[in-house]
């Protein structure tokens, strides 16, 4: 399994430790909440579905051998490795919180702008130093604050935002989980979708009721 495919599946585990993974290179993850959609196109290509309920623990696993070589069998995949061997068994499908494997969620373009990693990784961080909870995304940039207080709050000024949606959208940052990469942003209604530049790989994320 290629490095690349290693980082999103640890990605992943960040917004749901299960996965279903069905043929083919594309990886897609939802958190329990189904409030948190994943997608990500990756080197690996696997030959047949199956599923791992604990994602950390199967790259725990992973992380035993220096270039371990997978071999997919009907009931578990076999790690081998520095003359050793691990037989890590699948999960059933059906204690997995997934996404349909044919149904795309679409999110309609109320705003579209450009949000680089520099600007993603400074406000989570400002966030977490600030202990803020939310986001807001408005024609004007980012706002991270606390919806339940009056207090601190760190903004960034987003330049090149199109659109006509007026209402401000607010997302949990606890649910802001993503590798940092420069993401074109698109806002709708009820979501907000991040998705790279170069289109491998996507996040969804309700918006909060206002």
């Amino acid at each position: 399994m290629q490095k690349e495919t290693i980082e999103i599946l640890k990605n992943f585990a960040g917004i749901n430790q299960g996965i279903l993974i069905r043929e083919g290179n594309e990886l897609r993850t939802m958190s329990v909440m189904k409030n948190v959609f994943g997608t990500a196109m990756v080197p690996d290509k696997f030959e047949k579905e199956f599923a791992i309920y604990d994602l950390n623990e199967f790259l725990s696993a992973l992380s035993l051998f220096d270039a371990p070589d997978l071999e997919f069998e009907a009931s578990h995949v076999e790690i081998t490795g520095d003359k050793s061997k691990v037989k890590y068994y699948y999960s059933s499908p059906s204690v997995i919180v997934s996404p349909p494997a044919d149904k795309k969620i679409k999110v309609e373009a109320g705003l579209t702008f450009k949000l680089t990693t520099g600007q993603l990784e400074k406000t989570l961080k400002a966030a977490a130093v600030m202990k803020l909870k939310e986001l807001e995304i408005s024609k004007e940039g980012l706002r991270a604050y606390n919806k339940s207080t009056v207090g601190n709050q760190y903004t960034v000024d987003i330049e090149g935002i199109d659109g006509d949606l007026k209402a401000t959208k607010t997302l949990l940052i606890e649910n802001i989980k993503f590798l940092p990469r420069d993401y074109n942003v698109t806002v709708g209604e009820k979501a907000v979708k991040f998705t790279t530049i170069n289109g491998d790989l996507e996040y969804i994320v309700a918006a909060e009721m206002e």
